[in-house]
């Protein structure tokens, strides 16, 4: 049953959009973090800690899947009903910044989520991980990204709120390749 076991952590993150595209295509990019190594207390499950390496599996775990990644309103993903698991944005690529201390994803938003974003209905982002997934074929891939979360309960006190800008800043992108 361990491979069924999801957490949730929820880190600093701020939005920042690029936009994608030309006219009615015209799509609200952002990158946003994710995830980064460090070890918390949580309440439900104890002592969470991830590392580099737990970051870059994460990464190749999204490269070989290679499908988009729900982000989602509050985990409504998690609730059974599927009706309750609306689009906030998907996720279109994972990769780390600042050699390998935090996991970043490339959201292209949906404009429902923009504006609860631009309104401040919504200002963390918050992943869905599984420490020890089983993929499709029953094959133990390690830590992986399941999906991430617009929320307003972050579990780290202090954290920034998600702010959205014009333009995107583009720090140093370690991105990992296998092999």
């Amino acid at each position: 049953m361990k491979d069924k076991l999801r957490f949730v952590i929820l880190l600093p993150s701020k939005l920042k959009f690029k936009d994608e595209g030309e006219g009615e295509e015209k799509k609200k990019v952002s990158d946003v973090q994710i995830c980064m190594i460090g070890t918390w207390e949580h309440p439900w499950f104890g002592t969470i800690e991830f590392t580099r390496a737990d970051l870059k599996q994460m990464s190749e775990n999204y490269e070989k899947e290679k499908k988009d990644l729900c982000v989602d309103y509050q985990h409504a993903s998690l609730n059974p009903d599927p009706d309750a698991a609306i689009a906030a944005g998907w996720i279109k690529a994972v990769f780390g910044k600042e050699r390998w201390s935090e996991l970043w994803a490339t959201v292209e938003w949906t404009e429902k989520a923009v504006q609860h974003i631009e309104a401040d209905e919504y200002k963390y982002i918050s992943p869905e991980i599984a420490r020890e997934y089983r993929n499709k074929d029953g094959k133990e891939i390690g830590c992986t990204l399941l999906a991430i979360a617009l929320t307003n309960r972050p579990f780290l006190e202090g954290m920034a709120p998600v702010t959205l800008a014009e333009g995107i800043d583009v720090p140093q992108v370690y991105r990992f390749k296998k092999g």
